[in-house]
This record gives C-alpha cells, sequence and structure tokens, in this order.
C-alpha cells in the first residue's frame, strides 16, 4: 500500500499528460464527426453566405468542390466562434470607450 495523496493516474507524470490530450482529441474527433454527419439536421444550408460565395467565385459545380461541413459557432477554434470572440470583444471596446492596449 502506497502513502500518497494522489492516485495512481496523477504519479504517470509524461504518461498521464499523454492520456489527457489523447481523450481531449478522441472527444474532438467524435464532436467533429458528429457535425460532419449531422449537417442536415444542425440546418447547415441556412448559413448566410455559402451560396452567395459559391455564385460569386463562379465555382461551377459545387459536387466538384467535395463534401462543404460548416462548422457552427458552438465548436471552440472554429472560424464562426473566432469572428464572434472578435464581434464580442469590439463592442466592448465601444462600451468602454477609451482602451490602453488590446491584446489578441
Amino acid at each position: 500500500m502506497r502513502d500518497s495523496e494522489y492516485s495512481t493516474i496523477h504519479q504517470g507524470g509524461h504518461l498521464f499528460q499523454q492520456y489527457i490530450v489523447d481523450m481531449w482529441a478522441s472527444a474532438d474527433q467524435t464532436r467533429l464527426a458528429f457535425l460532419q454527419f449531422n449537417q442536415g439536421r444542425l440546418r447547415a444550408t441556412l448559413y448566410s453566405g455559402f451560396e452567395d460565395w459559391l455564385t460569386a467565385n463562379k465555382v461551377g459545380n459545387p459536387q466538384d468542390l467535395g463534401r462543404c461541413v460548416l462548422l457552427p459557432s458552438s465548436y471552440i477554434g472554429g472560424p464562426r466562434h473566432q469572428q464572434q470572440q472578435y464581434q464580442d470583444a469590439m463592442v466592448i471596446v465601444g462600451f468602454l470607450k477609451k482602451i490602453d492596449l488590446f491584446i489578441t
């Protein structure tokens, strides 16, 4: 019987850190797979701008592009999430008026 205040898994050091990274990657892949296979249920066709972009850039047949998966703003790290965070920051700047330092 070992006398320690931490569980055995926390004493693994780098192996425990690798386990945490692998579990996070696995959860993220599961979430991305859900978003990919449920685009219809997520109403991905209602996202504004995508169809306009296709016609404006004269891409041709959209089927030639492959399958496009649009990430919602709830997916952290996605472009829509970053745009939403930027817009929130600009509202804060507009409300406070005097900003000395704005680090991105």
